[in-house]
């Protein structure tokens, strides 16, 4: 009973902070700001690699705690002696993203439009406006696995890739803000035609 209690209180007093260490992140922007490098797989799934710094004292064990969820993997974390942590997600669905306590206010969904693929990211930010000008804000890139057509400002499209990069003030100056960008989806497998079948019959003689 004594463990059991401990664990919760350990998950209450988690849950407390995490408004205060989300806020943390972003307001150490001045020396190094959030970054994301998401790939995002033919089938759904994908990869997000993130940067970002965390308070002094901060352990791999906590952030591993913000970080996994149902559907997303750990894959690697470290934390640098300048109060930065690095961490790789595997995702087997991108949706599950938002299950996570770091990035549980981002929703992520895949579509289609025709033929093509469409993925659309959901944030919302502490709506804290600050009047600092100036300081980096948080830099998002996802490679998709087919061209980019188009994608949501402030994004620029450089073949498979778009890049959302935002300046400290800006991003906080609203409090939701949608990313979205439409791709050429490469064909599925249910989809690819498969060579015609070769009989092995012989013919039948005159």
């Amino acid at each position: 009973m004594r463990a059991s209690a401990s664990r919760s209180s350990v998950v209450r007093v988690t849950r407390r902070a995490l408004p205060l260490l989300a806020f943390a992140v972003i307001a150490v922007c001045g020396v190094g700001c959030l970054t994301a490098d998401g790939v995002l797989d033919a089938d759904g799934g994908g990869t997000l690699s993130v940067v970002y710094p965390v308070p002094a004292a901060t352990s791999e064990t906590s952030q591993r705690y913000m970080l996994q969820a149902e559907g997303v993997t750990v894959e690697s974390l470290t934390i640098s002696p300048e109060h930065m942590a690095s961490a790789k997600l595997r995702m087997a669905d991108v949706s599950a993203l938002g299950k996570t306590l770091m990035f549980k206010d981002v929703k992520v969904t895949r579509s289609t439009e025709g033929s093509n693929g469409v993925l659309t990211i959901e944030i919302t930010t502490l709506d804290k406006p600050i009047n600092k000008q100036g300081l980096p804000g948080p830099k998002i890139g996802i490679t998709f696995p087919g061209k980019v057509l188009e994608a949501s400002e402030p994004g620029v499209v450089t073949g498979t890739h778009v890049q959302w990069n935002f300046p400290l003030a800006d991003f906080l100056a609203r409090k939701t803000w949608t990313l979205k960008a439409r791709y050429e989806a490469p064909p599925s497998a249910s989809t690819t035609s498969s060579p015609a079948a070769t009989s092995t019959t012989a013919p039948k003689a005159d």
